[in-house]
């Protein structure tokens, strides 16, 4: 007797059927070599740590190790600030051939033969160390060239100031008397 099947082409016919062939697990299989690795790993590195092998040693230790990130923070980090002063300048004091002194001639009267009537104002050129501006310094100088000798006067020096008379005046012998400046003393 023939049967007829229906022509559904997913049809199969009734009779012993071939079992499937299952495919293989491969995460089981991936499993149980990460395991088994690990624990010849492990006990190699047992075996080596009790003989003294001191590569062994630090594997020991370092599987062993824990590390653990700190989560990242937006604050910035404290800044540290100093207590200490900053250091004190130290000055030194002025000398008499740290200053240049020279007289500028501001105007010249001159009557013949009587001589001339000369009005002049020191200018002052410090070359020295930097001097310290909580202290004011009395330079005192002469000017000589006069008619009468030497004239004596004082001007002030505090930090990088000077403070001079506007105007000074003398007498000259005649009109060619040059006019000399120079330090005497320094006082501060």
């Amino acid at each position: 007797m023939s049967q007829q099947y229906p022509q559904d082409p997913n049809f199969q016919p009734p009779g012993p059927t071939a079992p499937q062939p299952q495919k293989p697990n491969h995460t089981a299989l991936i499993i149980g070599l990460v395991v088994g690795g690990s624990l010849l790993f492990g006990a190699g590195v047992a075996v080596g740590a009790a003989r003294g092998d001191p590569t062994t040693k630090s594997a020991v230790t370092s599987s062993a190790t824990k590390t653990t990130t700190a989560p990242a923070t937006t604050e910035p980090a404290p800044v540290e600030t100093t207590t200490e002063a900053p250091p004190v300048p130290t000055y030194a004091a002025p000398a008499a051939k740290h200053f240049k002194l020279t007289a500028k001639i501001l105007s010249k009267q001159c009557f013949g033969s009587a001589g001339c009537n000369v009005t002049y104002r020191i200018l002052v050129t410090y070359t020295g160390p930097t001097l310290d501006p909580a202290v004011t310094y009395d330079v005192l100088y002469s000017v000589t060239g006069g008619e009468d000798g030497p004239v004596s006067n004082t001007l002030k020096v505090t930090g990088d100031e000077s403070s001079v008379d506007e105007e000074e005046s003398l007498s000259t012998k005649n009109k060619t008397a040059k006019l000399t400046v120079v330090v005497s003393d320094i006082l501060g």
